[in-house]
């Protein structure tokens, strides 16, 4: 039963698409305060226990002097690309990147020069402002192997639910702006794609990933796929593996994930500690996993796996938001408890957004 109506007037897909949106920036936010504790006993002694809503950031700490509540610099990029998205009513990469360079345009090079900022945004500067290059250099993106990219597919996956190929290939295309290594901007694409599929109803269980690969045998997604023993004699003859056309191995890893955490014989106890199972740091590889895990644990709820994600220590923001990404495509807009809405600052400007994304998706 949701505790507003925040949702009113949305059909079941718009619901789902909002939720994404808004649940992704939520958990960004939720885990700027106290983002990049590795000593888990040193934030719980910071916060004086588990973590339940929107804390400051300490004295000294990476994100001091950000409002309560708002969102951390991968999640001002988020909010450039639904700004984008929901004033060009789709993805336009030229309006994207003017946005972006805007952002760009306040930052020093350094990591403290605006809210603080990451190495794929610290070496896109540089780029930019140093090196004299441009967008599509080829040596132009970050190998950074962290998670912006996925962030942002997770608004490309909502608005293009209703056409995965176009939320793959918008979401490949958007990665690439700042990432150049291709399991990374692989990783990103399935992430955006399984948001469109969770919005469009696919169920968030352990048959994700063979779904997935069912879709890519028929060609609806930008991936290819090797034959199997099984299927010799189908007379498959899929394209070979390329940049454009990687192997679903990202997805099948997803549906492994979803089957772990729902289990009887797999425990992770406290469920935060799967942060430590999975790894506490930025990269992509060890956040999405632990996001997939958590939202699978707790399937019926928005809250217990984000605040379960930032409750992780480490990289918690990156991981609270692929989380809160993850639960709002299959729970909804309607889902999210209202404190956690209203709690995000500037929230009726992001919510009014999300909803007009929602409705230009269909």
């Amino acid at each position: 039963m949701s505790d507003h109506d925040f949702a009113k007037g949305l059909t079941q897909y718009q619901d789902r698409a909002a939720g994404s949106v808004l649940g992704s920036l939520i958990g960004d936010a939720l885990g700027v305060g106290p983002c990049w504790y590795y000593d888990l006993d040193a934030l719980r002694r910071a916060y004086g226990g588990p973590i339940k809503g929107y804390v400051p950031a300490k004295p000294g700490r990476y994100h001091e002097g950000v409002p309560l509540g708002d969102v951390s610099q991968t999640g001002q990029c988020q909010q450039l690309l639904l700004e984008s998205l929901v004033a060009r009513g789709r993805y336009q990469e030229e309006d994207y990147i003017r946005r972006l360079e805007l952002l760009l345009d306040t930052l020093n090079g350094e990591a403290e020069g605006g809210r603080y900022t990451e190495q794929p945004m610290l070496e896109i500067w540089h780029a930019l402002k140093v090196a004299g290059k441009h967008w599509y250099d080829e040596d132009f993106p970050s190998l950074a192997d962290t998670s912006e990219a996925a962030q942002r597919a997770a608004l490309i996956g909502a608005r293009y639910h209703s056409d995965l190929m176009q939320a793959g290939l918008h979401s490949a295309a958007c990665a690439r702006l700042t990432h150049g290594d291709p399991a990374i901007v692989t990783a990103s694409t399935a992430f955006g794609i399984i948001i469109g599929a969770l919005v469009a109803g696919t169920p968030l269980d352990g048959s994700l990933g063979e779904r997935m690969r069912g879709l890519i045998k028929q060609r609806q997604l930008p991936f290819t796929h090797a034959v199997l023993a099984e299927e010799q004699g189908q007379g498959l003859s899929p394209p070979p593996p390329s940049r454009e056309l990687p192997f679903p191995d990202v997805f099948l890893g997803m549906g492994w994930w979803i089957q772990a955490a729902q289990s009887p014989h797999i425990r992770v106890e406290p469920p935060e500690a799967v942060a430590q199972v999975y790894g506490m740091a930025c990269s992509l590889t060890m956040l999405m996993p632990a996001a997939f895990f958590l939202a699978a644990r707790y399937a019926d709820s928005f809250e217990r796996p984000v605040m379960a994600a930032v409750n992780g220590g480490g990289n918690n923001m990156a991981r609270a938001a692929l989380t809160g990404a993850l639960c709002g495509a299959h729970l909804g807009l309607s889902a999210i408890p209202k404190r956690l809405i209203t709690g995000l600052k500037d929230h009726r400007r992001w919510l009014n957004d999300a909803i007009q994304l929602a409705r230009d998706s269909g």
